[in-house]
């Protein structure tokens, strides 16, 4: 088995020996690996060839025109992966053949800095505030002409998209919510859990109602990202706010506060990386946090995700995600207060991430 790895300055596909361990897969599955493997260097090889003879200013024009076809060899490498695990096999096979698809990714992404800062985050420890800022900025970036068309093919994936919409679904629906509260009472107390640098909370003091009406809570386990999220949103929000260090989960697993209920609790990726016990004990805790009437307020990717998207991801970015339907959230809500009656489900126009909206009756 060899890695196919591209020259970023010649933009030349070469290949480096591995052990020779990696050789003990069926030589039918080694073929394969090879072949997809093949495409993509093929075309970074290209594509870098043609990005190193223009101007940087035409870089990325020259990656956006060869996306599609990239895009569809990514395609391809992970509906294989998908495939190949269907067929359940057994678990060092499927460690030696990660390890062989997962090796060249990982060089040939080796200074993307979405795919690096995903990759370097341990699965559901709830950090990295700077991924959803890279995901929103979309901003291709890297050293090296491999890294900035992978980077480009990251950010331009369907998941990522959605995320996106996402965050602008999430922005709208607070801000419909508290303008709904805000007519009924004096200010609308709200709890963000897993916010990060609180992007969407920064987003909405651009409005006069929410930043006159909200007593806003962030809660991360990341210093740095509450230490900005301090200094972005304090001199824009003149009711009181709280910083929180802490892990999310525990902390509304705490019954200290519950004295003062909130009206909206939110979180925008933390559902996506709990398994379903977690989040089912999540649901339960921010119940009892939450007013008569309150709206409980979280995101997640739906079973519409491109399953060769969630093979990259997993494999190559070590990034566990959960996606879900609406009949798996509702069996999860049914066994908490809210009930399975009292949920909604919000979707946004890629229909691979929704909004799941759940009231306190």
């Amino acid at each position: 088995m060899a890695i196919l790895a591209v020259d970023s300055r010649i933009g030349s596909v070469k290949t480096t020996a591995q052990p020779q361990d990696n050789g003990q897969l069926p030589h039918a599955i080694q073929e394969q690996i090879d072949q997809l493997l093949d495409g993509v260097a093929a075309q970074l090889s290209r594509i870098t060839q043609e990005m190193t003879r223009l101007p940087p200013s035409d870089v990325p024009t020259v990656i956006a025109r060869h996306h599609p076809e990239f895009a569809r060899h990514m395609e391809a490498l992970g509906n294989w992966i998908a495939d190949y695990l269907a067929q359940s096999p057994p678990p060092d096979e499927i460690e030696r053949v990660r390890a062989c698809i997962t090796g060249p990714l990982r060089t040939w992404s080796k200074t993307s800095a979405l795919f690096y800062r995903i990759l370097n985050t341990p699965a559901n420890k709830f950090e990295g505030f700077e991924i959803p800022e890279l995901l929103l900025e979309n901003r291709s970036g890297g050293a090296d002409p491999p890294s900035q068309i992978l980077d480009h093919h990251y950010l331009n994936m369907v998941t990522v998209r959605a995320y996106r919409n996402r965050f602008w679904q999430l922005v709208n629906e607070l801000s419909q919510q508290t303008t709904q509260r805000a007519a009924a009472a004096e200010s609308v107390r709200i709890l963000g859990l897993h916010t990060g640098s609180a992007l969407e909370i920064l987003q909405l003091t651009k409005e006069r109602t929410f930043v006159r009406s909200v007593e806003v809570t962030c809660v991360d386990p990341d210093s740095t990202a509450l230490r900005r999220a301090r200094d972005r949103l304090k001199p824009r929000l003149p009711r009181p706010m709280e910083i929180v260090l802490a892990n999310p989960c525990k902390y509304v697993a705490t019954p200290a506060r519950r004295n003062s209920p909130y009206d909206l609790i939110y979180a925008s990726t933390l559902l996506d990386q709990l398994k379903d016990p977690r989040a089912t004990k999540l649901f339960a805790d921010c119940y009892q946090w939450l007013k008569p009437d309150g709206a409980l307020i979280f995101g997640n990717l739906t079973a519409s995700m491109p399953r060769s998207e969630r093979m990259i991801i997993g494999w190559g970015m070590n990034w566990d995600i959960r996606c879900r339907s609406e009949e798996g959230l509702r069996k999860l809500f049914d066994r908490t207060p809210f009930g399975a009656a009292n949920v909604q489900f919000k979707y946004e126009p890629l229909q691979a991430s929704m909004l799941v909206v759940a009231e306190r009756r």
